[in-house]
C-alpha cells in the first residue's frame, strides 16, 4: 500500500526597523510608544488562515519582489507575560500596543526563509532580503458571520530596489551641486573612473564599490542585522564598453548597466542573488544552452587558452553534422542533435572550480513527477527566425567597417542567412529577421586615436566581435520552433532559483528547461507552492528524438520502454505479477521508481486538497 508522504512547511520572516523615529517632522515629536520599538521584530506568528506569503525572483528585472499579507493583531508588551502584572503595569502594557500597520515604513528591511519540511534545530534557508515598499491596512466584515476581519499587507522589493532608486539626472545641481552638468555624470557624481573601453565585468564591480555599498553603508546602521554590502561574481568577462556609453547616460544606475553591458538584447544576465551569507550581484552570460545540452556562450575563463579569435564557421551541410540524426516530415527535415544530459547539478563557480574544460552551467534542478501540481507547455512558429544581424554602432561611427562588414562572403553569409537548416529554413518560414545592436565591443579595443595599424587591427577586431556575437544570436533562435516554452507549478520547493535550469520529465524524456523567475507562495494551513515560468525546453526534441522500442507515450504513462512489447502492460491484455493496466478504467499504471503518471487524457493526477501531503 502507498505511504503518504507529509510536509510541515516551516518559515521564519522578521521585520527590521530602519527609523528608529523620533520626531513626526522637523517640530512635531513621535510618541514614546513608537519610539522603544525593537530594531527586529519576528512577525512569524501574526501569520494565519487570513494570511500568505509570496515572493518573485527575476533575471529579467532589476528588483525582485515579495508580498506579506497577515493578521491584524496588537503588538506590544502583553499583561500576560508578567506572572502577577500590577494595576499599573497592566495600564501601560495595555498603552502600548499597536497595530504593526502604523509601525512599519517604507524601507524598513524584510528577511523572508521558507522551507517545504520542518528542519528541527535549524533556520529555513533565506528566499528573500528586501525593503519595504508599501505598508497596506484592510477592514472588512465578513458576510457569513458578521466579524471584524482586520489584515495587514506589505510589499516590497529585495535588494535590487537599491540600484533601482540611485539614479543619474540631466537636471542642474544633481551632480556636485552645480547648475551646469559635464558629459561624465558617472564619474562627477560617484568618481568612476573615465576610460576608453572598460571590460563589463569591471563596469559592475566598479558600480557596485563606489556607487551601491557606499549608499548602503551610508542608509543602514551599523548594528543592522541584514548584510550593509553587495557582494559581485561577475564571470562575464568578454566585451568593454564604450567611452559615450554609460559615463553620459540617465537614468537609474541598473538600467545604464543593462543598456550597455548587453542585457536588455539577451547576450548577457544581471540581476542580485539571495544566498545564506550574502546579498550577490551576478553578471554572467546567457547560460542558454543547445540541443546537445552544451552551452552557446561561455565564461572567457573556461575557454581553452589557446583558442583563437572566433571566426564563424560555415554552417555544415545536414548529413555531415556529426551526432545528428534526421528525421523526415511530410514538409522537410528536423535536425536534432545527439542531448547529452549532465546529471550532476553545478553552479557557474563549481563547474569552473572542477574542470577547465567544463562548461559553465547554471545549476540543474531536477522536479519528480510527484510534485508537479500542474504543467503547461507549448510551442509555435512565431520566433521562427533565419536571417541574422548584430549591429555594433558605438564601434562603427569611425571607419567603413559597416560596408565590410556587409560584404561578408563564405562562412560568415552562412550565418546571416541560413537558408539551408530545416528548423528554420526560408522555403517553410518565409524570411525571417532578428536584428540587434550590441553596446559593447572587443575586450581587446581599448583605446582610440592610434596609428593607422593600430587602428586597422582594431576594426579587425571589431568584425571579429560582431561575428562572434551573430554566431551565439543564431545559435541561440535558430531552434525556436523546436523550444518549449511554458508554466509550472510544483510543490513548494526553497531550492528553486531564477536563472536555472530544471529537468522534467521521466527516464529518456526527462528534458531541460530554462527558469528566468522564480515565484514563492505560502499559505497558512495550505501548502507552499513553487510557480516556474519556463523557456528553451527541449521536452519536444527529446521526444522525436526517442527511436527504436521506446514509446514516449508509454514512458510518460510510467510504464517504461518495456511497456512497448508487453501486451499486459500497455492496456492490451491482463496485468500480470500484481501489476494494474494501463487500461483499467480509473486504473492508471504507477509508474517506475514511485513517480505519478499522467491520468488518462493527459491530465496530470489530483492532489489532495492538502498539498502538503502527496502519494509516494
Amino acid at each position: 500500500m502507498s505511504a503518504a508522504r507529509i510536509f510541515q512547511p516551516q518559515f521564519q520572516v522578521k521585520l527590521h526597523k530602519l527609523t528608529r523615529r523620533e520626531v513626526v517632522s522637523s517640530n512635531i515629536p513621535a510618541s514614546t510608544r513608537f519610539q522603544q520599538t525593537g530594531r527586529t521584530i519576528d512577525i512569524s506568528s501574526y501569520f494565519s488562515d487570513l494570511g500568505s506569503i509570496s515572493t518573485r525572483k527575476s533575471v529579467r528585472g532589476g528588483a525582485g519582489g515579495f508580498t506579506l499579507q497577515f493578521a491584524d493583531i496588537p503588538f506590544g508588551a502583553l499583561a500576560g507575560n508578567q506572572d502577577a502584572p500590577s494595576a499599573a503595569q497592566r495600564d501601560q502594557n495595555w498603552r502600548a500596543l499597536e497595530t504593526l500597520y502604523g509601525l512599519i515604513e517604507p524601507n524598513d528591511g524584510i528577511e523572508i526563509r521558507l522551507a517545504r519540511n520542518h528542519l528541527t534545530g535549524r533556520r529555513p534557508p533565506i528566499v528573500m532580503r528586501g525593503f519595504v515598499s508599501r505598508p497596506s491596512r484592510g477592514q472588512s466584515v465578513n458576510q457569513n458571520t458578521g466579524a471584524p476581519m482586520r489584515t495587514v499587507s506589505v510589499t516590497g522589493h529585495d535588494y535590487g530596489k537599491i540600484w533601482e532608486m540611485l539614479r543619474v539626472s540631466w537636471h542642474p545641481h544633481n551632480v556636485m551641486g552645480e547648475a551646469f552638468i559635464s558629459s561624465f555624470p558617472l564619474f562627477e557624481r560617484f568618481g568612476l573612473a573615465i576610460a576608453t573601453g572598460k571590460r563589463g565585468d569591471e563596469l559592475v564591480r566598479e558600480v557596485v564599490e563606489k556607487v551601491i555599498n557606499p549608499h548602503l553603508a551610508t542608509m543602514l546602521p551599523e548594528d543592522w542585522p541584514m548584510p550593509r554590502s553587495l557582494a559581485v561574481e561577475a564571470v562575464a568577462d568578454r566585451g568593454v564598453t564604450s567611452l559615450t556609453g554609460p559615463q553620459n547616460s540617465e537614468g537609474s544606475i541598473y538600467s545604464i548597466l543593462a543598456q550597455f553591458l548587453d542585457v536588455t538584447v539577451g547576450f548577457n544576465e544581471l540581476f542580485i542573488e539571495d544566498r545564506e551569507d550574502q546579498v550577490v550581484v551576478v553578471y554572467r552570460p546567457n547560460p542558454a544552452i543547445d540541443l546537445s545540452g552544451r552551452p552557446i556562450q561561455q565564461p572567457a575563463a573556461v575557454q581553452p587558452e589557446a583558442a583563437p579569435p572566433a571566426a564563424t564557421p560555415a554552417t555544415p551541410p545536414l548529413t555531415e553534422t556529426p551526432g545528428t540524426e534526421t528525421i523526415p516530415t511530410p514538409a522537410g527535415a528536423i535536425a536534432i542533435p545527439e542531448l547529452s544530459v549532465q546529471d550532476t547539478p553545478l553552479t557557474a563557480t563549481e563547474a569552473v572550480a572542477t574542470d577547465p574544460e567544463t562548461p559553465a552551467l547554471p545549476t540543474r534542478l531536477s522536479i519528480p513527477a510527484m510534485d508537479i501540481m500542474s504543467l503547461e507547455l507549448s510551442r509555435g512558429d512565431e520566433n521562427v527566425a533565419n536571417y541574422f544581424w548584430v549591429e555594433g554602432p558605438r564601434f562603427e561611427l569611425v571607419s567603413d567597417l559597416p560596408a565590410r562588414y556587409m560584404a561578408a562572403t563564405g562562412a560568415q553569409q552562412q550565418t546571416v542567412y541560413m537558408t539551408d537548416y530545416p528548423n528554420n529554413s526560408p522555403a517553410i518560414f518565409g524570411m525571417r529577421p532578428m536584428i540587434v545592436s550590441t553596446q559593447m565591443g572587443a575586450s581587446e579595443v581599448m583605446t582610440s586615436g592610434q596609428s593607422a595599424a593600430v587602428t586597422s587591427q582594431r576594426e579587425m577586431q571589431t568584425m571579429e566581435w560582431l561575428d562572434d556575437r551573430r554566431r551565439i544570436l543564431s545559435e541561440t533562435n535558430k531552434d525556436n520552433m523546436l523550444l518549449e516554452s511554458g508554466e509550472c507549478r510544483i510543490a513548494g520547493n526553497e531550492n528553486a532559483r531564477a536563472g536555472s535550469h530544471v529537468m522534467i520529465g521521466e527516464g529518456a524524456l526527462a528534458a531541460p528547461y530554462y527558469v528566468p523567475s522564480v515565484t514563492h507562495e505560502y499559505i497558512p494551513f495550505v501548502g507552499f507552492f513553487t510557480s516556474l515560468p519556463l523557456e528553451r525546453g527541449q521536452g519536444f526534441a527529446r521526444r522525436i528524438q526517442a527511436t527504436g522500442d521506446i514509446s514516449p507515450w508509454l514512458i510518460e504513462m510510467g510504464a517504461g520502454a518495456a511497456a512497448s512489447q508487453d501486451p499486459a502492460r500497455s492496456g492490451t491484455g491482463n496485468a500480470g505479477d500484481g501489476e494494474r493496466s494501463m487500461g483499467q478504467t480509473g486504473e492508471p499504471g504507477t509508474a517506475a521508481g514511485g513517480a505519478s503518471p499522467l491520468t488518462e487524457g493527459g491530465a496530470l493526477p489530483s492532489t489532495s486538497a492538502q498539498p502538503s501531503a502527496s502519494i509516494d
